[in-house]
């Protein structure tokens, strides 16, 4: 007798964190391209907003500074590296248009897809061949 074999689907729950402090700059702008992208490519994406602006939330959120954008507790920007200061600072990005105050859409889009730092790391290692 012949099995089918069956591909079988769980439905992932993704939810996107932005953190921030009062007086960010950058705040709505980054909450505006976040709510663009879950439109986008993940409609319905819980969307949990964290104020960061008390140090002791900052520290136990690991937070590297406004606006930060997680997607499943993991920071959007592909290069990202916790280096455990959390102290109460802006945060600028590096991304291919240069330097910004919000993180590039792709990375969003990407981390929204499950795509995120794995693929940056992929990319890396090919450069390093």
């Amino acid at each position: 007798m012949k099995v089918k074999a069956r591909r079988v689907l769980t439905a992932m729950t993704t939810t996107a964190e932005p953190l921030w402090f009062d007086g960010c700059p950058n705040h709505v702008p980054a909450r505006e391209l976040l709510d663009e992208m879950i439109d986008g490519v993940a409609p319905g994406t819980p969307i949990i907003e964290i104020d960061a602006s008390d140090p002791a939330v900052a520290a136990t959120r690991r937070f590297p500074g406004p606006p930060t954008i997680r997607i499943n507790g993991r920071d959007v920007d592909p290069r990202y590296e916790d280096i455990s200061d959390y102290s109460l600072r802006y945060r600028m990005f590096w991304t291919d248009s240069g330097l910004s105050g919000t993180p590039a859409r792709v990375w969003i889009r990407d981390a929204l897809r499950g795509l995120g730092a794995p693929r940056w790391e992929a990319r890396m290692a090919r450069l390093d061949q």
